[in-house]
């Protein structure tokens, strides 16, 4: 009975706390239960997390995605995709106008589509970039209950570096980033078999120069 006139007496301010409380609820059970990113201008500036299919890999480093969210189907038929950056790492460069394929350009593409083209993948975004990438830590699933980090493989076959910039943002993985491409040189893995090997951002440069 207490607890019966306890409620009674405080019902405006336990339903001012609760309606509020219950509304945002709803609102995030929808946004994950069935609103669909089609457009980078919808997505959250940071700190967010979607599962897609992968329709496209333009190379060692980039693909498109189509937002899947729960309760819905997997079909990406017409359904606008997003572009998705791989963090924290540099694939070598693939032919663009004048510029030339980087050597092992085609083998990491290759290595990237094989390991996620047309699959379910985990995007955990970190930021959009300057050209409105989702730059991300990204999953794809192993087995029934693993799943292998990609940014991650793509160092260990020696098909990416870790990209050197000020802009970088790692995910918190700095440390296994570094040390499995020490480990990939060390096993003169992909383009670490070169030992005179030039890095995609090294490439660029000396293309830029030569187009100017």
């Amino acid at each position: 009975m207490d607890i019966l006139k306890f409620l009674y007496l405080n019902f405006i301010p336990i339903a001012a706390i609760l309606i509020p409380s219950l509304i945002y609820l709803a609102y995030r059970l929808f946004h994950t239960s069935f609103y669909r990113y089609i457009h980078y201008s919808q997505i959250p500036r940071s700190g967010f997390a979607f599962k897609g299919i992968v329709t496209k890999v333009g190379d060692g480093d980039g693909f498109k995605v189509v937002h899947i969210p729960a309760l819905r189907s997997n079909s990406t038929k017409n359904i606008p995709s997003l572009s998705v950056r791989l963090a924290a790492i540099d694939a070598p460069e693939v032919r663009y106008f004048d510029r030339p394929d980087q050597p092992f350009a085609q083998e990491a593409r290759l290595f990237l589509k094989k390991m996620i083209f047309g699959k379910k993948v985990y995007v955990k975004a970190i930021k959009l970039d300057l050209y409105n990438r989702i730059l991300a830590i990204v999953y794809v699933r192993k087995g029934l209950f693993q799943w292998k980090i990609v940014n991650l493989e793509m160092i260990k076959a020696g098909l990416a570096c870790v990209y050197e910039s000020s802009y970088t943002t790692f995910g918190g993985m700095e440390n296994i980033f570094r040390r499995e491409q020490e480990i990939a040189k060390y096993h003169k893995r992909g383009m670490w078999k070169d030992s005179s090997v030039i890095l995609p951002m090294e490439f660029k440069k000396i293309h830029r120069k030569a187009m100017s």
